[in-house]
């Protein structure tokens, strides 16, 4: 499918776009964006691949609706986006439905329907299917054409017509080599084993259960020790290097084990118990309450950030920061009294880069820890861009503004965290976002399924709100710079099931 991508995208001149979105993608829990540009990655690893299959959909979309593009496309190629737009979605949900851990009689419904809408799309994609033979024949038969059309301009010549008369004529001469050349080229066959192959998920899972058992991963990561091994290894003699420094790796982790376990039985001495209290903290995994947000990351240096909210304002260059922490109190039931903006602006604070917001796993118990990151901008760091995380926020916290919601929800770019102590000695957990307003219809429209958002001015966009009211992350796709950005609902399946379809 990608190959078809990059040809639509191609014959339309928006390729340069596309591969500008793509090293650009935002990060994302479960997903890292890539580091090299799309036509250097020579391999893809299944991580790498399902990863793809969350965000193409939207980097396919953007560059054919993007708002500054290099021409305006006509209204056949319109028509065109349209079936290409809808082949793409209906193969990559139903790439998303088969991940589910679980299935139920709709899910398996859906999914077939999905396959069957992108059987009668895909002939949108039949020319970038098509084999040399195929093309080298489609361009002989326009050819042909163009000579018979050409003979038959020889005859016309013979009868008075005017020039306005043979443009038109040439114009529908080239149009009817264009559409004969489409045709032959869509009739390109798509029966080839992988895709046939899709046809018989749903039968298996009625009966087996999810695909995702079946996953060949568990068995190729064995393979990772015997590679590192082989690394370690001098290259001349290196199977018996291999098998004993793999063996050495097997004895050390039960020895591990064993002494994880004497420890809680024997007395084996403090440096010994040390170790084994060490080795049990590697390997618990952190926990996080359902509900509770926590600050990660280094604390800042306080001899770079000043600890008072009226020199803060003047480094973030956040307008009224002040005014809108007051604001911020008087919403959550704060104890800002009499205070005078003077008097607020002492407040202290301390400044961290990070925070983890813990979300409901999708089809599974428990909680995910979705850590978003702010690293400051250019006048904090001195190193380069910051990075400044998309958050969903809950709205309840702001009333300020009718910039439109999703379902209560809206969404922000992060621009600082930081914990305010009032006169009170009462710690704020806070965070400065600035919010995006919805750009047309708060529900899912046009032929991806996805909505726009756009940037609010700095005055009216920055607000500080609880930490507690972000709801996690969000994946945004930009289509215009730094000014509209594309909503990818299609990178969580909570978001996905809960807030669009």
């Amino acid at each position: 499918m990608m190959e078809w991508i990059q040809g639509f995208l191609g014959k339309h001149k928006r390729l340069a776009i596309f591969y500008e979105i793509w090293r650009s993608l935002p990060p994302y829990i479960g997903f890292t964006p890539p580091k090299k540009q799309y036509r250097q990655i020579t391999m893809w690893s299944g991580t790498e691949m399902r990863g793809v299959g969350r965000v193409i959909l939207a980097c396919f979309t953007a560059p054919m609706r993007c708002e500054q593009d290099p021409g305006r496309l006509s209204a056949a190629a319109q028509s065109d986006l349209k079936l290409a737009i809808r082949a793409v979605r209906a193969l990559s949900d139903f790439c998303l439905i088969v991940q589910y851990r679980s299935h139920t009689l709709p899910t398996i419904r859906y999914m077939s329907k999905c396959l069957q809408d992108f059987h009668r799309q895909r002939h949108i994609f039949g020319e970038f299917r098509a084999s040399k033979a195929d093309l080298k024949k489609a361009k002989g038969a326009s050819k042909d054409l163009g000579t018979s059309q050409a003979r038959q301009s020889t005859i016309s010549n013979y009868f008075e017509v005017t020039a306005r008369q043979k443009a038109n004529e040439a114009c529908a001469d080239r149009q009817g080599r264009h559409d004969l050349m489409k045709e032959m080229l869509g009739q390109a066959t798509f029966n080839y084993p992988k895709l046939h192959l899709l046809t018989h998920y749903a039968q298996q899972i009625v009966p087996f259960g999810s695909l995702l058992q079946y996953s060949t991963e568990i068995t190729e990561a064995l393979h990772k020790p015997l590679k590192d091994a082989y690394r370690r290894s001098n290259k001349v003699d290196a199977t018996p290097q291999i098998l004993d420094s793999y063996a050495r790796e097997s004895a050390c982790k039960i020895l591990e084990l064993n002494l994880c376990a004497w420890g809680k039985e024997l007395n084996l001495g403090a440096d010994i118990n040390k170790l084994v209290i060490g080795l049990e903290k590697q390997r618990q995994e952190p926990k996080v309450p359902h509900g509770c947000t926590v600050f990660g990351g280094r604390q800042q240096p306080q001899s770079l950030y000043p600890e008072i909210l009226t020199v803060l304002e003047q480094i973030l260059r956040i307008p009224n920061l002040v005014k809108k922490f007051r604001e911020y109190m008087r919403l959550n039931g704060g104890t800002t009294g009499e205070n005078t903006m003077a008097e607020t602006g002492k407040y202290r604070s301390k400044y961290f880069n990070s925070v983890g917001i813990p979300v409901l796993k999708f089809q599974e118990e428990g909680v995910e820890e979705h850590h978003v990151r702010w690293t400051g901008g250019n006048e904090l760091r001195n190193r380069g861009e910051g990075r400044a995380d998309w958050v969903w926020v809950w709205h309840r916290a702001i009333n300020v503004e009718a910039n439109g919601k999703v379902d209560g929800r809206t969404i922000g770019s992060l621009q600082g965290l930081f914990r305010v102590q009032d006169k009170t000695d009462s710690f704020h957990k806070v965070a400065i976002v600035r919010l995006l307003r919805l750009k047309g219809s708060g529900r899912p429209h046009s032929e991806e399924g996805m909505i726009r958002m756009q940037l609010m001015d700095r005055e009216r966009g920055f607000h500080v709100i609880r930490i507690a009211d972000n709801e996690g992350m969000a994946h945004l796709i930009p289509l215009e710079k730094n000014r509209v950005w594309l909503v990818n609902n299609r990178i969580d399946f909570n978001t996905w099931n809960e807030l669009y379809e």
